[in-house]
């Protein structure tokens, strides 16, 4: 692997969406990731690493007639407030900041932070690394840290976080909410994709007889496993419980799957000039909606799947100005959060089926906020964290 591609790697699992993880630059310097992503995102030529870092994963929603939207809100107010001139697709739009939000409870969600992992009781477990994925893998944990080149590894982890095994790994895992995992294991030449049960043992695998990358998506309920692939002919792909894989025709990438519906969503175009991206829902016959839509980028779908977390439908930063939560249905947003200038959302992950948990960092430092469907605002960690722009200090576990 090439030192852009490592870089890319890196950028990729650090940045938003494929799965939903905050971007951290602890082992690079933000002013080269910068110029190289632009490099690469210029050329056009590899439509993963576009998608993961100039686009946060995920599908767009505009209105019926196909008209996108930029996401952008003319002069926040510094509180939270609804707009006098919502966009079309927007029900509300609140300015997302800490100052005037109510103290909320701790985060519902498993997350790493400070080389600890942290459950939602509260119980601390000490770790060796700051994980980029974490998830329950039987009686203990799996997690993915990056090494200095950018490589990653697999750590399956004890009860009391203790490395019981590593293996040359892919930069995601895949989560369901019943508590399977998805891993994939790196070697020589090629690869196996594995689906772990509940109780972290194996119960299925896919050999790949070529080297490959790939980033993992989702499992659906029947144990299909939904990746992607990456280099020059970027495919959006199903590791079936049959056996075989199939393509998802149309699509190069997804940013959420839907565990008992089988939907996915997809990007289908990138168009740097506008800039936007454009997506469509897909399921095993293709695409669903006639025309692909525009205005939001969208990640994860909510438990009961009918609400997708929406971000920018283009980002040239190192985080999302604005986090939405989008209605699978109408694809209007019931609401949307948008950031100050002075301000960036390193990532979000829904911590229930209607309440979203979001990174912010502002000139008074990091702050994990709840938002939920009215456009309400906590604060979860009361005072700021400590740390720099470019390094996010949380990263929340692998959302299901």
């Amino acid at each position: 692997m090439s030192d852009n591609e490592r870089l890319s790697r890196e950028l990729r699992n650090r940045a938003d969406h494929t799965g939903g993880h905050p971007i951290s630059f602890d082992d690079v310097k933000r002013s080269a990731n910068k110029m190289k992503w632009q490099q690469r995102a210029a050329t056009g030529a590899v439509a993963a690493v576009v998608l993961a870092i100039g686009i946060p994963v995920g599908m767009s929603i505009a209105t019926g007639d196909g008209n996108s939207n930029d996401g952008q809100v003319a002069n926040p107010s510094p509180t939270p407030t609804e707009t006098n001139t919502p966009s079309p697709i927007v029900t509300k739009e609140v300015t997302l900041t800490v100052d005037g939000a109510s103290r909320g409870a701790e985060p519902g969600v498993v997350y790493v932070y400070d080389n600890q992992i942290i459950q939602p009781d509260g119980t601390a477990i000490d770790v060796d690394y700051d994980y980029s994925n974490v998830a329950v893998f039987g009686e203990g944990w799996i997690g993915i840290r990056i090494d200095d080149e950018g490589n990653p590894t697999a750590d399956v982890l004890g009860g009391d976080g203790t490395v019981i095994r590593s293996f040359p790994s892919g930069y995601t895992i895949a989560v369901s909410s019943s508590g399977e995992v998805a891993a994939f294991e790196d070697t020589p030449g090629g690869g196996t994709l594995t689906r772990y049960d509940e109780a972290g043992e194996p119960a299925q695998s896919w050999d790949f007889a070529n080297s490959v990358i790939l980033e993992l998506e989702g499992i659906l309920a029947d144990g299909s496993v939904v990746y992607s692939t990456e280099g020059t002919d970027p495919a959006l792909m199903v590791a079936r419980a049959s056996g075989d894989t199939q393509p998802v025709l149309g699509a190069s990438n997804a940013g959420g799957v839907a565990r008992e519906s089988g939907l996915i969503t997809g990007m289908v175009s990138v168009d740097e000039m506008v800039p936007e991206s454009c997506w469509n829902l897909f399921d095993s016959n293709g695409a669903l909606w006639p025309k692909a839509k525009c205005a939001y980028t969208l990640g994860h779908f909510n438990e009961s799947e009918q609400l997708i977390i929406g971000k920018p439908s283009y980002l040239d930063s190192i985080g999302d100005g604005l986090v939405a939560i989008v209605d699978v249905e109408t694809g209007k947003a019931l609401v949307e959060y948008d950031t100050p200038d002075d301000s960036f959302i390193a990532n979000s992950v829904w911590e229930d089926d209607a309440h979203v948990l979001t990174l912010v960092y502002s000139p008074a430092g990091w702050h994990i906020l709840r938002l939920d469907t009215e456009g309400n605002i906590e604060n979860v960690n009361g005072a700021a964290l400590p740390g720099e722009a470019e390094f996010a200090p949380v990263q929340f576990g692998a959302p299901s």
